[in-house]
């Protein structure tokens, strides 16, 4: 299962940015760039180069996930900041500074989703050694 770092950092001034720019809340621009990050999961390198790519890719990307113009969305995202253009690179601004860490667990963080579950909460919990945590406890919604 893919997942992607979304910090509290994120809520600032480039988020209101972007939002005011596209006329939208800024849980929408979230959403806009959570899509963005889910797909460079598995289309940028580990500093967030997006090889062989243009606007119309990141377009497509966010194709379906908003009302918004897409074009304007794509200038947005690089007049904000959030993507930007090296030498005709497509980078996504950042990446190895606030994905680096999604990226590098261990490969025991990792699971199939196969066989059985373990009875102890923090055995069901494969992070939970990596991170140091010796006691926590769940709760239920």
């Amino acid at each position: 299962m893919a997942w992607i770092s979304v910090h509290d950092h994120v809520d600032g001034k480039k988020l209101r940015r972007m939002s005011k720019m596209l006329n939208c809340s800024k849980a929408e621009s979230l959403g806009i760039l959570n899509f963005l990050w889910f797909w460079g999961l598995n289309n940028a390198d580990e500093n967030g180069r997006i090889e062989d790519a243009d606007r119309d890719d990141i377009a497509e990307v966010l194709s379906g996930k908003t009302q918004l113009p897409l074009e304007n969305v794509v200038d947005v995202l690089f007049s904000s900041g959030w993507l930007d253009n090296v030498e005709g690179c497509i980078y996504l601004h950042d990446w190895s500074d606030w994905q680096g860490s999604a990226l590098s667990y261990p490969p025991e963080f990792h699971t199939t989703g196969t066989g059985g579950r373990q009875s102890s909460s923090r055995a069901a919990i494969p992070w939970a050694k990596w991170v140091g945590l010796t006691k926590f406890k769940l709760c239920a919604p």
